[in-house]
């Protein structure tokens, strides 16, 4: 009979994205046995009550001795011992991420395709019980993850959190999360108050969720809640589900750079998230929640909120007011020097070896706010009209390359 030995690693979203691979390794073989080593305490709660694993342990000498021994030696062993080391920084992983779903690329380190990329958290009776008197107590209960731990990169700014509370008092939001979370005023605080799984049996009986891209985005996908998830420097083909509308701001050059960066601070500000707009949110989410949720029908699959513009040539930003969202010019005046200062090369060298287009952005960005700034001078208007159209894609390209905020 043949033994595959998972050691788990990674983040907890990571847990999640392995399970249609844990699923399908079963189906493929019912007679194997699947062993999985637990390296974090949280990868174990994800994965409690899996019905697809036979064997779930916490990485320990004493517990798993002869995967422990394995996980330590990095696999030197047997095909009929092979241990996975799942997932994030494999090789063949990160290679394929941007254009396949990671639960596919999960399957292919498994050795098995997976067709059914359905993510799986298995709660108990009183886990779901729990949750729900959580839940039933509030109106339009909807819960907000506005951090993360695994990459600082992928956090929106508190005042777009702020903002979103104060305007929409029709939801009860609640904020989960560490408990050295920035708190959001306004929301029902349960940070630091729950493990992993009371948070996704409270997710269970939440209307919608609105996080950035993390666990709970893949969670919410496991047990039906509608998501409205953040996303800047992720590979939002590897990480997207049915259930959940991405939200995205303007997409620079550099971006998905989640596996470059890592936790390192991003050199240009975060354009790809502090660029998201409060009013797109906003839109995202009175969508997910338009329909009561019943908990006896799945949830329909939503398209992505904002398709990828066609590419257009416009021989300059400032044609296209559009793309200016109502500067003003004390903003302008802000942007311009923010460029003036990436084209000193302090601020680009960190990734000018990777973006070789990024001078010619810089200094397109420049001439464009300077010919917007003349013009805003010479109207005697402190602030440009506003036009509803979407900016083209380079030039959402050039613009969040820059740092210039679209939040309205």
């Amino acid at each position: 009979m043949k033994t595959h030995r998972i050691a788990a690693v990674g983040g907890i979203g990571d847990m999640l994205l392995l399970t249609p691979a844990l699923r399908a390794l079963k189906q493929a073989d019912p007679a194997s046995t699947t062993k999985v080593l637990c390296i974090a305490r949280q990868h174990y709660e994800i994965l409690e009550n899996n019905p697809h694993i036979d064997y779930l342990r916490m990485a320990s000498f004493r517990s798993a001795p002869l995967e422990y021994l394995l996980f330590a030696l990095n696999g030197w062993i047997t095909d009929q011992q092979q241990l996975y080391a799942i997932p994030y920084w494999a090789k063949n992983y990160n290679r394929h991420l941007g254009t396949r779903h990671a639960t596919e690329i999960m399957g292919e380190l498994l050795g098995v395709k997976v067709v059914d990329r359905r993510i799986e958290v298995f709660l108990t009776h009183d886990e779901e019980a729990a949750g729900r008197q959580a839940m039933e107590r509030f109106r339009k209960p909807v819960l907000l993850q506005t951090t993360g731990r695994s990459a600082p990169n992928k956090d929106w700014y508190l005042q777009g959190w702020l903002d979103l509370v104060k305007r929409n008092p029709q939801y009860t939001f609640i904020q989960v999360g560490g408990g050295d979370e920035p708190r959001v005023a306004g929301t029902i605080d349960m940070c630091g108050r729950n493990s992993i799984r009371e948070s996704i049996a409270m997710l269970k009986y939440a209307e919608a969720i609105v996080c950035i891209e993390s666990f709970l985005a893949h969670a919410a996908s496991a047990v039906s809640t509608p998501g409205v998830v953040l996303c800047g420097p992720s590979h939002i083909p590897a990480v997207a589900h049915p259930t959940n509308i991405m939200v995205t701001g303007l997409v620079p050059s550099c971006a998905p750079c989640i596996d470059i960066l890592a936790t390192s601070p991003c050199p240009y500000g975060q354009p790809c998230m502090s660029s998201i707009r409060v009013t797109d949110v906003e839109r995202a989410l009175e969508q997910q929640t338009a329909t009561p949720k019943d908990r006896g029908v799945p949830e329909p699959a939503f398209p992505p909120a904002r398709p990828a513009p066609q590419h257009q040539e416009l021989g300059g930003l400032a044609k296209d007011w559009a793309t200016l969202l109502g500067l003003s010019v004390g903003e302008c005046q802000r942007k311009l020097q923010f460029i003036d200062n990436a084209l000193s090369g302090e601020l680009a060298k960190p990734l000018m070896a990777r973006q070789v287009p990024l001078l010619n952005f810089l200094n397109r960005e420049r001439n464009a706010h300077e010919l917007a700034l003349a013009m805003l001078n010479a109207k005697g208007n402190d602030r440009m009209p506003v036009v509803p159209s979407e900016p083209c894609g380079e030039d959402r390209k050039g613009l969040a390359q820059t740092g210039v905020s679209a939040s309205g």
